[in-house]
């Protein structure tokens, strides 16, 4: 279910009446990007991390912020409200593309972005999913993976290719056969007790719950590798889970032919620690 009222270029609008001009690079091109962010009580979680990677992104592709950090968090408290959705765990989307420009790839001067924030309230949470592995490959090298551009593609035909052979998610290496991440959250394996996940330089997004997940382990004297990953190495691992804004910790149940405990004593473990971590934010 979607929200009733969104926030687009300036404006609280009723979502059937909203529009987005034909002419729009995001529409268009893919040229912009977006963050989701998960909100509790009206407020939403880890925003200055989310905002830190959404700005990066900015610069990346060199589209002016229309927001400031401050502006965005009160436009999300406000469209919770307006939405009545600020008593319950929700999920809100931020989108920023270039705005409507002439005809072709080059990008005009004169070109206003556009914002659009969504809200809607999250699902109830799976427990656990089936992972296979996908042929698709993701360039470890493209500035693109520091942030999450519109250009999905790859990531969306990994999922349905995932999904017609049965399982719920798929996994994507780079070019270097290193495993890289889910379709759309970051991934971890347990092995000999440690916990192990792609580094950043292998493609992984830079997640905002991988690093709490991180931040957190270490804490607790839990030995972090973030490294290369081989697909070896998730026959190897003893437990598999998924991280992102939106779902937190997300056991896997089976990787291939290959069953997992789900969720298993690390995945419990920090499921029990994360929560209270990010509502104290």
């Amino acid at each position: 279910m979607t929200a009733q009222i969104l926030f687009l270029n300036g404006e609280f609008l009723p979502s059937n009446t909203a529009g987005i001009s034909p002419n729009d690079r995001g529409f268009l091109l893919g040229d912009g990007l977006f963050e989701t962010l998960r909100c509790h009580q009206g407020k939403a979680l880890m925003l200055k991390d989310h905002w830190h990677r959404f700005s990066n992104g900015t610069k990346q592709l060199k589209i002016d912020l229309p927001v400031t950090i401050e502006s965005l968090g009160k436009l999300i408290s406000q469209l919770l409200s307006r939405n009545h959705l600020d008593h319950c765990e929700t999920g809100v989307r931020v989108t920023l593309t270039r705005g409507s420009g002439d005809r072709g790839i080059s990008p005009s001067s004169n070109t206003n972005p556009t914002l659009l924030i969504t809200c809607f309230p999250l699902p109830q949470k799976k427990n656990s999913i089936s992972l296979t592995l996908s042929n698709l490959t993701i360039n470890e090298q493209s500035p693109l993976r520091a942030f999450k551009s519109l250009a999905y593609t790859e990531k969306i035909l990994a999922r349905q290719q995932a999904m017609t052979a049965g399982f719920d998610d798929a996994l994507l290496c780079n070019t270097r056969e290193g495993l890289v991440s889910a379709t759309s959250a970051n991934i971890f394996l347990v092995i000999d007790g440690d916990l192990h996940t792609p580094a950043l330089d292998c493609g992984a997004l830079p997640g905002v719950m991988r690093a709490q997940v991180i931040k957190i382990a270490t804490q607790k004297k839990i030995i972090v590798h973030e490294r290369t990953i081989s697909t070896d190495d998730l026959n190897e691992a003893t437990e598999i889970f998924l991280t992102s804004a939106l779902v937190g910790i997300l056991p896997v149940k089976q990787y291939e032919k290959k069953s997992l405990m789900a969720p298993g004593e690390m995945s419990q473990r920090l499921q029990a620690l994360i929560p209270s971590a990010l509502i104290s934010l």
